[in-house]
């Protein structure tokens, strides 16, 4: 239990040092860093085998495993943390829960993992390479009620293996430029549904893989994948038929997909999307309109999530494992 404090912690080797081979398994960079020695030992920064919570306190994390984990539950409801990690920036086995607090992960594979994830207050700009959030294992859900998330993944942005909720908060997800991946991705093969009730949302990404927000959703949404693709440096910008402006962003990779949901729209109207050189129109004749893609709008092959990563304690986060070093 974590109330105030300031806190400088490095491990291991390092976030620099832990990185991944081509088939999604951990390798050492040559660092010499031992590996019956990392068997024996802990390089997570903060950990707990049951309730990890932090109240307040500044926190400065350079960790060669995760910045922040707990076997059973993590709670983040106050205090400043800028972390870089080799693996995931916060992470729970059970329910991470976040009502508040000032977060920066600079680097992670994973951003913010957890079987159970609710966002409900707090800052969050999240870097990753895999996964921005990911809700991982079976019956597993990502509810959004509030706070302000910015993600940067090159992997899935937000990403649940089954429900993904959103009634709150402002989101702007920078996602893949891979077509392998999604900025919004669901666990649509077991049941799971991806719904916008209430905040606002711009996801961008490739189309590839391009998922949007369902029917049962009572917040219009558009998933539109465009003719040809934005560049980095490029204006996002979405506006009503009165030309007054909803959502602008510039973007900070290439893509083709954008993603966008706020209280705003409205069903029956038409709405301008610009970036860079492009324009086309939306038209709102549903709650969820798409030209393509899918998820909500019919299922996506091979979504929420894949075979899982292993960690660096030899550990397969995606299914059954014993109590963790």
């Amino acid at each position: 239990m974590i109330e105030g404090g300031d806190f400088k912690v490095f491990t291991g080797e390092g976030s620099e040092n832990a990185t991944f081979s081509s088939n999604d398994k951990w390798r050492r960079a040559d660092s010499g860093w031992d590996m019956s020695e990392q068997e024996k030992e802990s390089a997570k920064a903060f950990k707990a085998g049951n309730i990890l919570s932090v109240t307040g306190g500044t926190f400065s994390v350079d960790s060669y495993d995760d910045a922040f984990h707990s076997n059973g539950t993590l709670g983040i409801s106050g205090g400043t943390i800028e972390a870089a990690s080799g693996d995931d920036g916060l992470h729970a086995d059970n329910l991470l829960n976040i009502t508040g607090g000032n977060i920066r992960l600079t680097k992670a594979y994973e951003g913010l993992e957890g079987n159970q994830i609710q966002i409900a207050g707090g800052e969050m700009d999240v870097t990753s390479l895999d996964d921005g959030v990911n809700a991982s294992g079976e019956t597993s859900e990502l509810t959004i009620s509030g706070g302000t998330i910015t993600v940067n993944a090159e992997g899935d942005g937000l990403d649940s293996n089954g429900d993904l909720l959103i009634e709150g908060g402002t989101i702007l997800v920078n996602g893949p430029t891979s077509s392998g991946n999604g900025a919004l991705d669901t666990g649509a093969e077991r049941g799971g549904k991806i719904v916008i009730n209430g905040g606002t949302i711009l996801a961008l990404g490739n189309s590839g893989m391009a998922e949007g927000f369902g029917e049962d959703s009572a917040q219009c949404s558009f998933l539109h994948n465009l003719s040809s693709s934005y560049n980095k440096g490029d204006e996002i910008v979405i506006t009503d038929a009165d030309g007054k402006e909803l959502f602008r962003h510039t973007a900070v990779k290439t893509g083709n997909s954008v993603v966008f949901s706020s209280s705003e729209l409205k069903q029956g109207e038409n709405y301008t999307l610009k970036a860079g050189e492009i324009e086309e129109t939306i038209e709102m004749d549903s709650v969820a309109v798409s030209n393509g893609g899918s998820g909500g709008f019919g299922g996506r092959p091979g979504g929420g999530g894949r075979g899982g990563h292993i960690r660096p304690d030899g550990e397969n986060p995606r299914g059954q494992r014993p109590d963790r070093l």
